[in-house]
C-alpha cells in the first residue's frame, strides 16, 4: 500500500515483504488432500506438467492484476496530490512570531481559524493586540481552492493596509509560518454591536450616535472606491466597554476595490443584509448603503426587515430571505412584521424617510454615504438645533460653478429632479425672512451662522449665477441638483439619456437646445449663442457631437470620470498634472542652493 515501508508492512501483517507469502486456506487444503485416494482408487495427485502450467497462468494473471492496480494507484495519487504549500505574503515573515505572546482565544472559532488576544513587542515594550490566526490546512486542499483563498486573503491584507480611520479597525501587520497566517490588529474589547441589540431595539438618539460613526468609517472606504460587501452588526465592534467608546468596522474578507465604471459580479455578503443587485450579479459600493438601511431598521425595531417566516434548514431559509430581498422594501406603515414599518413600533418620520431612501431597489435613487450623513435625522435624533436642512447646506458649501455646458445641463435637470422639492422650498422659506422671494447675503449669513464670513462670501458668489446680489429658488435648486447628480454615475447616465432623445449615445446641438429651450421655465436662461458656445467647448474632438465620455468630462464628477483610453480621459489627466505643478511650492534661491550643496557633498 502507498505510504507503507517494508518495516511497517512487517509490523502490520507479521511477515516481511522479502519473505514468502503465507499460504492461503485453499493451498493448505490442497496439500492435505494430495496423495489421498479417490473413490475410484486412484491417487489424486495431478500431473506435473498440468500443475506447472496452472501455476504459470496464475502467476501471469497475478502479475497483470498487480500492474493494473499499481498503474491505477499512481494515477489516483497524481490526481489527488495536494499542491505544494505557497506563501500568502511575498516576503519571509516567520521570524515575526517571536515578537508575539498569545494569551487566550477571543469568542468562538471561525470558519478558517481563531482570533486571539495577544501581546506584541514594539520598541522593546509589550502592547496588547488581537491576532487572527488562520489555519492554512483548511484552504490549501486542491489547486483551485488554494488559488481562490490565496486571492481572498491577499485582498483582505491589501485592503486593511490602506485603511487609516478612527472608525475602521487599525491593522498592524501580517505574517505567516508553514501552518498559519497571522493578521495582527488593534484589540477591541467592547464587544460586537450585535450583542448590544440582542435584548431589544435602541433609542433613535443612541442609534444615530452609532450609525454616524460607522458612516464616517464607511465614507473613508468609499472615497477610496472600496466596497465592504458584508456590513452587519457582527462586523462592528466597540473599542472598549465605555458608553463613549468609538465603534469600528472589521472583517474585510469580502471587501473589494470598485473603480468607476466597474461592477462586481461574485455573490457576497450575509442574506439578511444582502442588496438585491448582489443577487443579480452586478453591484458596486451602493450595496453597502442597502446594508446600512437594514442595519438601521434592525437597531430601531429589534428585528431585521427580511427574515425567514419559520424554522427551516439553512438552504431553504436563505432562499426565502433572498426572495424577499428581491421583492424589495415597502416604506409604508402596516400591521405585522416584515419588509415594512410595523405600526406597533413607533419611529420618527425622519427615520422612516432615511430608511426608505436606503432600502430602495433602484441604485440610482439610493442614498450615498455622503447623502446619508447629511440627512436631518442625525441632527433631530440627537436633539441638536439646525436652522436649515443639512442636505441643502452641504449642497451650497460644495457648489462650484463650472463650465457653461455643465450649467446648461443643470438647468435642464431642475425640472426633472423633483423628489426633494418640498425640502428645498421649505428651506428656502426659512432662509427668506422678509418673504420677498429672494435670499440676501444677510439672510444667508443668519442661516449659516456657524461659518466664517470669507467662506459665506465664496458660497454666495458661486451660487448667485446671474450676479443680481440675491439668491433665487432656482439658484438654490442648481446647487442641490449639482451635488445630487454628481454623487453617482447612474444619475449622470440618466441625465445624459434624458438629453439624448435620439438614443445615439451622442448629444447633438439640436438635442441640447431642445432640452433647455423646449420648456417655458428654462428657455430664457441662456441664449442660442451661449448654448452653441457651450456645446463647442464640450465637443473635445470637434466631431460635431458630445459623446458620453465628453459629457462626463465637462460634468467634472470625481465619482465618474471619463473612461480610460478616451480623449477626454487623456485631457483630464494632463490637466491634473498641470494643476499639481501650479500647486507645488515655488522654491526660493536659498532652498535651491542648499539642495545643490547637499547633492554635491553626497556626490563627493
Amino acid at each position: 500500500p502507498a505510504g507503507l515501508t517494508a518495516g511497517d508492512f512487517t509490523h502490520k501483517f507479521g511477515h516481511s515483504l522479502h519473505e514468502s507469502k503465507p499460504k492461503t486456506i485453499s493451498q493448505n487444503k490442497r496439500k492435505r488432500t494430495m496423495g489421498q485416494r479417490s473413490s475410484k482408487g486412484k491417487a489424486n495427485t495431478p500431473k506435473a506438467t498440468s500443475r506447472t502450467q496452472d501455476d504459470h497462468h496464475k502467476r501471469k494473471r497475478r502479475q497483470k492484476l498487480q500492474k493494473s492496480i499499481s498503474k491505477h494507484h499512481s494515477r489516483h495519487v497524481r490526481a489527488n496530490k495536494a499542491p505544494p504549500m505557497r506563501r500568502i505574503i511575498d516576503t519571509a515573515t516567520e521570524d515575526r512570531l517571536q515578537d508575539y505572546k498569545f494569551i487566550h482565544v477571543l469568542g468562538q472559532p471561525g470558519h478558517f481559524g481563531e482570533c486571539w488576544k495577544a501581546e506584541r513587542k514594539v520598541e522593546g515594550k509589550w502592547e496588547e493586540c488581537a491576532v487572527k490566526k488562520i489555519a492554512k490546512s483548511r484552504f490549501m486542499k486542491g489547486a483551485s481552492r488554494q488559488k481562490k483563498y490565496l486571492e481572498v486573503f491577499r485582498h483582505e491584507i491589501k485592503v486593511m493596509k490602506k485603511m487609516d480611520h478612527p472608525n475602521v479597525i487599525h491593522f498592524y501587520e501580517a505574517f505567516e509560518d508553514s501552518k498559519f497566517l497571522y493578521l495582527s490588529m488593534e484589540l477591541c474589547s467592547g464587544g460586537e454591536l450585535f450583542k448590544h441589540i440582542e435584548n431589544g431595539k435602541l433609542s433613535e438618539k443612541r442609534a444615530a450616535q452609532i450609525l454616524f460613526q460607522l458612516l464616517k468609517g464607511l465614507k473613508h472606504m468609499h472615497d477610496m472606491n472600496i466596497a465592504h460587501c458584508d456590513l452587519k452588526p457582527e462586523n462592528f465592534v466597540f473599542l472598549n466597554k465605555s458608553r463613549q467608546s468609538p465603534i469600528k468596522i472589521i472583517d474585510f474578507g469580502m471587501a473589494r476595490p470598485v473603480p468607476p465604471h466597474v461592477y462586481l459580479t461574485t455573490f457576497a455578503g450575509t442574506p439578511y443584509y444582502t442588496a438585491p443587485e448582489i443577487c443579480k450579479g452586478r453591484y458596486n459600493t451602493a450595496c453597502d448603503m442597502w446594508s446600512m438601511g437594514v442595519i438601521m431598521f434592525l437597531l430601531l425595531h429589534g428585528f431585521p426587515p427580511f427574515h425567514s417566516s419559520a424554522r427551516k434548514e439553512a438552504a431553504s431559509s436563505t432562499k426565502e430571505i433572498l426572495l424577499k430581498v428581491m421583492k424589495g422594501f415597502d416604506p409604508t406603515i402596516r400591521p405585522g412584521y416584515g419588509a415594512w414599518f410595523p405600526e406597533d413600533i413607533k419611529t420618527s418620520e425622519e427615520a422612516r424617510d432615511l430608511m426608505g431612501k436606503l432600502m430602495t431597489k433602484n441604485v440610482k435613487d439610493r442614498y450615498t454615504v455622503d447623502e446619508m450623513i447629511a440627512h436631518p435625522w442625525f441632527v433631530k435624533a440627537q436633539g441638536l438645533d439646525h436652522p436649515i436642512d443639512p442636505r441643502v447646506q452641504t449642497s451650497l458649501v460644495e457648489f462650484r460653478r463650472a463650465n457653461a455646458f455643465h450649467t446648461l445641463v443643470l438647468h435642464s435637470l431642475t425640472l426633472h429632479v423633483t423628489e426633494d422639492d418640498e425640502v428645498l422650498k421649505g428651506t428656502f422659506e426659512k432662509m427668506d425672512e422678509n418673504h420677498d422671494g429672494h435670499v440676501s447675503f444677510e439672510e444667508l449669513r443668519k442661516a449659516l451662522s456657524s461659518m466664517d464670513n470669507k467662506e459665506l462670501k465664496r458660497i454666495f458668489e458661486e451660487a448667485d449665477e446671474n450676479h443680481d446680489g440675491v439668491l433665487s429658488l432656482h439658484e438654490l435648486q442648481l446647487a442641490y441638483v449639482q451635488r445630487k447628480v454628481l454623487q453617482k454615475e447612474e444619475r449622470l447616465w440618466e441625465a445624459f439619456t434624458h438629453i439624448d432623445t435620439g438614443q445615439t449615445m451622442a448629444l447633438t446641438l439640436k438635442e441640447v437646445k431642445d432640452a433647455l429651450m423646449g420648456n417655458e421655465e428654462t428657455k430664457n436662461l441662456m441664449t442660442e449663442e451661449e448654448i452653441e458656445a457651450a456645446f463647442r467647448e464640450a465637443d473635445c474632438d470637434k466631431d460635431g457631437v458630445v459623446d458620453y465620455d465628453e459629457f462626463l468630462f465637462v460634468m467634472g464628477s470625481d465619482k465618474a470620470p471619463p473612461r480610460a483610453g478616451t480623449l477626454p480621459y487623456h485631457i483630464l489627466q494632463e490637466s491634473k498634472k498641470e494643476l499639481m505643478k501650479l500647486k507645488a511650492p515655488v522654491e526660493n534661491e536659498d532652498e535651491k542652493t542648499e539642495k545643490e550643496e547637499a547633492k554635491s557633498s553626497n556626490t563627493s
